[in-house]
């Protein structure tokens, strides 16, 4: 199963340890469309690094994702910071046994 067919139901249960249970254990995140936003862009490795990051956002601030669509491991969501809505694609591109080991996201331009 693609890992992703969950990726935006489990986000949205704002649970670290949940999330970074997606990821492999040695993984690369790599986020840049908070740059839209006047944030800094993220880049995490390991599941570890995945579960810190995480934490840290979901006890900071209400985050929530809206799909958008799936095609293949191109995933379409809106990631919702509160009063901000950030177009995303995030693109697997690379699985490890069933898990994301390399994650991409960037600014969607609607």
């Amino acid at each position: 199963m693609n890992p992703l067919t969950n990726y935006v139901e489990v986000f949205n249960k704002n649970d670290s340890k949940l999330f970074a249970e997606l990821f492999a254990d040695d993984c690369i995140f790599y986020d840049t469309a908070p740059t839209c936003a006047g944030m800094d862009p993220m880049f995490v490795r390991g599941k570890e690094g995945v579960d810190m990051i995480f934490n840290m956002y979901f006890h900071s601030m209400p985050m929530s994702a809206k799909p958008v669509s799936l095609n293949g491991n191109v995933l379409d969501y809106i990631i919702c910071y509160p009063g901000i809505e950030i177009p995303c694609r995030g693109e697997l591109l690379e699985e490890k046994d069933g898990k994301i080991a390399r994650y991409h996201v960037c600014y969607r331009a609607e």
